[in-house]
């Protein structure tokens, strides 16, 4: 397996982990339960450091998502994830996301 192979294979479980780690997803918009992308991706940046690994770039934070079928729409002019953080992130070294 080449190295680039490698990193992706990587790279897509930590953001199918961080998927099951951190998001209550839903399947429409019907609950309103959705969060910003920008909040989401904040978030996904600091698991990544609490993890200890590096994430990857915004533009392919939003396509991994999308590919492990979470829901993104665009909504007055910003994207919202269909679902909502599991829980506030807190730990020493990071301030608390919402």
């Amino acid at each position: 397996m080449n190295e680039q192979l490698k990193e992706y294979v990587n790279d897509s479980d930590e953001i199918q982990q961080y998927i099951d780690d951190r998001l209550e997803l839903s399947e429409s918009l019907k609950n309103k339960e959705t969060s910003t992308f920008k909040a989401v991706c904040n978030d996904y940046n600091y698991w990544c450091k609490y993890i200890g690994t590096s994430s990857v770039g915004t533009r392919t934070f939003k396509e991994e998502l999308i590919n492990y079928g979470v829901i993104i729409k665009r909504i007055y002019n910003q994207d919202r994830v269909c679902g909502k953080l599991k829980s506030q992130f807190c730990s020493d070294d990071f301030p608390i996301q919402g």
